[in-house]
C-alpha cells in the first residue's frame, strides 16, 4: 500500500462492505492495540503492520453492501467455495 491507495473496508462477522478509505502514509509497524476481539482464540492476534487512512465514504450499517455477490464475482475469490469465500 502507499498514499493514494484506496481500501475498500470489509466488516467481519456482517461479511458486508462498510466503506472506503483511503491511505495516507507508508506502512509503519507497532504493536499498540487497537481492538479487542470478542473470540477468546483470537483476542491475543496483532496486527502490527498499518498505514494511516482517511475515511471517503462510511455508510450507515443499514446501507452496508454485502460482500459474498461480490466475492464470487471477484477472480480473486471466485475459484473458493462458498462457503470458504471469507
Amino acid at each position: 500500500m502507499v498514499p493514494g491507495d484506496e481500501l475498500i473496508c470489509y466488516v467481519t462477522g456482517l461479511k458486508a462492505i462498510g466503506g472506503i478509505v483511503s491511505v495516507m502514509s507508508s506502512s509503519f509497524e507497532s504493536h499498540e492495540r487497537i481492538w479487542s476481539n470478542a473470540d477468546p482464540k483470537k483476542d491475543t492476534e496483532d496486527y502490527p503492520f498499518r498505514v494511516f487512512k482517511q475515511p471517503d465514504l462510511i455508510l450507515p450499517e443499514a446501507d452496508f453492501v454485502p460482500a459474498e455477490p461480490l466475492a464470487m464475482a471477484m477472480e480473486y475469490t471466485k475459484h473458493l467455495r462458498a462457503k470458504n469465500w471469507t
